[in-house]
């Protein structure tokens, strides 16, 4: 798949049976994350054109980081978090702009479940900014929906400084510039 950049025939018959490794891995990824990986970002018209294999992204990242088996070790969570991330990052279809609310809602609902350090939190906050960069509007929606738009944007800026790598600090510059200049105004 590195060589050839699609995802061949062959290989879209093997992405069905990627979930049943998952699991027995009692939801951790493992090296998987990096196949998931690669098919994201060569097979876009894989996942942009079914909605049954974007399902199957998602319930694997959700398995992953809603995962409460002991040992809890919170970076097998985030793992779940940043195959949320990086299907926003490769993908900008119709379909992954339909789906932002469930993502959302989803890491959302992971962000008030225990346990919690502040760095899973500011890799489940780079789960909204990257659905800022796909469709700010609908991401604003979104979080007005879930009453979540305030503390959002307090634990965003509250975690800025904790913003270590310089993708994490682009991201969220980037995602903020677009909000800033996103022209449809937000419902009351």
């Amino acid at each position: 798949m590195k060589k050839s950049k699609v995802v061949s025939p062959t290989l879209r018959k093997i992405f069905p049976y990627l979930p049943k490794f998952q699991i027995k891995y009692k939801g951790i990824f493992g090296n998987l994350l990096q196949t998931i990986n690669s098919y994201l970002m060569h097979g876009k018209d894989f996942f942009e054109g079914s909605v049954e294999n974007l399902s199957q992204i998602f319930s694997m990242a959700i398995m992953s980081m809603c995962r409460q088996e002991a040992p809890i070790v919170l970076s097998n969570n985030m793992e779940g978090a940043l195959l949320f991330h990086m299907t926003l990052q490769n993908l900008d279809g119709p379909l992954i702009k339909e789906a932002i609310g469930d993502i959302l809602t989803n890491v959302h609902s992971r962000l008030k479940m225990a346990p919690m350090s502040k760095t899973f939190q500011r890799v489940l906050l780079e789960v909204f900014y990257s659905a800022m960069l796909v469709d700010v509007d609908k991401t604003l929606l979104v979080l007005q929906q879930m009453g979540f738009l305030e503390d959002f944007f307090k634990m965003a800026f509250d975690s800025w400084r904790g913003l270590r790598l310089s993708y994490e600090r682009k991201l969220f510059t980037l995602a903020m510039t677009n909000l800033m200049f996103h022209t449809k105004e937000m419902p009351p």
